[in-house]
């Protein structure tokens, strides 16, 4: 489906730096504060030459970006991570792939690439040639002036893909929708997904665990409205497939547990799962979690039995929505985990509400859906 995005006038490749510089007046270097080495460049805190001379036109994104480069520069050959500020004339055929209640996610080519160094055994960095490459726009819905939110949201993206490398959609960089001036944050493409696919908190991770368990999407025979919220604060979580091992299970409810300060960080989550993947390429025994790598293997291979006899076909109820929406809720319940997620806990999780959610309230409206 063409977009709007399909009718700007494209400008040529020499566009890529002069189109974006930054009218500058300082002489000294904005992290070490002391001269540039050359005009807009300290070598030192910028090896790649890629913090000065351009601008989002938004204080706060220049500095979230710049900080990522600045942080970079001691990355080993293997972790060069950055995100980069592409201005849109670097895209061609932008085209709408997906919408929720917040974003609209378009597929693109994006005509340079990403910025790839390698570290050579002198210590200094050697940029790669570029290449074009597939590339997913997410275009925040309301982001013109960058609130707090937004900003965070994108904060938290890069925290995870630094924590999690491998374990979610790449972050590449940003770029603004010329049209509506929104930003919009470079990922990969999710091949074999939708929208579900790029997960935004623990809490989702949990839920999409018990969908590759049973094949199907959460709650998909009933209409996804006020009475499905509440039941979901009472502890009502998605089923799990038959087989399922029990270790499975207790991390995909811990990351749904009602209190979100006790379910697992990003970094906790992919040290389980890189140790339960590890349990079966590799042969020293070793164990982690309470369990050594022969039992892992032994639990999910058990497990693999059932999977021919798991149907993953499904009704669908009409108002089964699985695109985000924005809720007003009044007086909604306090959230509580319960006794089936309660068993999976450890001990010490004895405060099973959500602080969080707990002042959330319901519309009168909702309420008659």
């Amino acid at each position: 489906m063409e977009t709007q995005f399909s009718k700007l006038n494209i400008s040529n490749e020499n566009s890529n730096k002069d189109s974006n510089l930054e009218s500058i007046s300082q002489k000294n270097c904005s992290y070490c504060n002391k001269p540039f080495t050359e005009e807009l460049w300290c070598k030192e805190c910028d090896p790649f030459r890629m913090i000065e001379g351009w601008t989002s036109e938004n204080n706060d994104i220049d500095k979230f970006i710049r900080d990522t480069i600045y942080d970079s520069r001691m990355s080993s050959f293997y972790n060069f991570k950055i995100i980069e500020w592409v201005p849109f004339d670097r895209f061609e055929d932008v085209k709408q792939i997906g919408e929720g209640g917040f974003a609209k996610v378009y597929s693109a080519t994006w005509i340079d690439g990403k910025t790839e160094y390698n570290r050579q055994d002198d210590g200094s960095w050697k940029k790669q040639e570029s290449r074009s490459m597939e590339v997913a726009l997410k275009r925040l819905n309301g982001s013109q002036n960058m609130s707090a939110e937004y900003l965070n949201e994108l904060k938290i993206h890069w925290k995870f893909i630094d924590n999690t490398d491998g374990l979610s959609l790449r972050f590449y960089g940003i770029t603004k929708d010329p049209e509506t001036e929104e930003f919009m944050m470079i990922l990969d493409v999710a091949q074999y997904g939708n929208l579900r696919s790029f997960l935004s908190n623990i809490y989702s991770f949990g839920v999409i665990m018990a969908e590759l368990s049973s094949g199907k999407p959460p709650f998909s025979e009933r209409k996804h409205d006020i009475s499905l919220a509440l039941e979901i604060c009472n502890g009502l979580r998605p089923e799990f497939g038959k087989g399922t091992p029990e270790i499975y299970k207790k991390l995909a409810y811990k990351c749904m547990n009602a209190n979100s300060n006790q379910r697992q960080t990003a970094k906790e989550l992919y040290n389980i799962i890189a140790f339960w993947r590890n349990s079966f390429y590799e042969e020293e025994e070793k164990e982690e979690f309470g369990y050594k790598r022969k039992e892992i293997k032994a639990m999910f291979e058990e497990a693999d039995k059932e999977i021919p006899n798991i149907s993953t076909s499904h009704k669908k109820n009409s108002g089964a929505i699985y695109t985000s929406r924005l809720f007003s809720f009044n007086n909604l319940t306090k959230p509580v985990n319960s006794s089936i997620i309660t068993s999976y806990l450890d001990d010490d999780d004895e405060d099973n509400q959500d602080s969080q959610l707990i002042d959330l309230e319901v519309s009168s409206s909702l309420l008659q859906l």
